[in-house]
């Protein structure tokens, strides 16, 4: 059913064309299958025996102390992609705004920046390591983890600032995620996050460790106990406003 999805939205955003392929041949034509059996890449994209784990759990604070909410999450990387960014868009606050003659619910960090986040993390990730995907929602920030080390020899500024080859670990699990529009292109995901915060006046930072990468994204708002409105903080006023 998770093939099935995935090529009714690679046809659907027009990059696999209608009719062409059914679930027997994009295992093929991808390299997902050997023979009688999943390939990694075919597993982990699509499969359910050694499902990939994402652990994703709401702070109390900013450190990782006390937790108001912990799941663990156990799925493919097509599903979960969707599990995660649910996960935090129910967990994160929302705002009105009259657009037009509409009211529209709008959250406070973007679902095309969370998207984004979430593709490269699942992407470039390693599969056979120690560590798990995780989301973690703390008052003042949002961490996602993607476990393996970082693996390219350019900074994630070297990206924003040129443009370069993407330094691609899972070539399959990236060509799958390109088709089915998860991620825009290859090497552009760095400049894409940069231009989707800059444009919402999003906050952000990364952590490198030996075992992992860590995207940060800095929240914006805070609710205020008596019942005003929220307050904004941490944002820098242009002439006009």
């Amino acid at each position: 059913q998770a093939i099935k999805n995935f090529c009714s939205r690679a046809v659907s955003v027009g990059r696999m064309v209608d009719g062409k392929y059914n679930a027997p041949t994009i295992m093929k034509r991808f390299g997902l299958v050997d023979g009688d059996y999943l390939t990694n890449a075919g597993n982990v994209l699509f499969g359910s025996e050694h499902p990939v784990t994402l652990k994703a759990a709401i702070f109390a604070t900013d450190e990782k102390l006390t937790f108001l909410d912990m799941q663990l999450f156990e799925d493919n990387i097509y599903n979960l992609l969707t599990t995660a960014e649910t996960y935090i868009l129910k967990n994160i606050k929302w705002k009105s705004e009259i657009i037009g003659t509409e009211r529209e619910e709008m959250p406070e960090i973007p679902v095309a920046v969370i998207r984004e986040i979430l593709a490269n993390s699942f992407a470039h990730a390693s599969y056979n390591g120690n560590t798990y995907h995780e989301i973690c929602i703390h008052p003042d920030k949002i961490t996602i983890y993607s476990p393996g080390t970082y693996a390219s020899s350019y900074q994630p500024e070297d990206y924003i600032n040129q443009n370069l080859p993407s330094a691609i670990r899972n070539a399959t699990i990236s060509k799958i995620l390109y088709l089915n529009k998860s991620i825009e292109q290859f090497g552009s995901g760095f400049k894409r996050i940069n231009s989707l915060c800059k444009d919402a006046r999003l906050k952000y930072s990364y952590e490198v460790s030996e075992l992992g990468f860590t995207f940060i994204v800095y929240r914006k708002e805070v609710t205020v106990e008596n019942g005003e409105k929220n307050v904004t903080v941490n944002v820098t006023l242009n002439k006009t406003e």
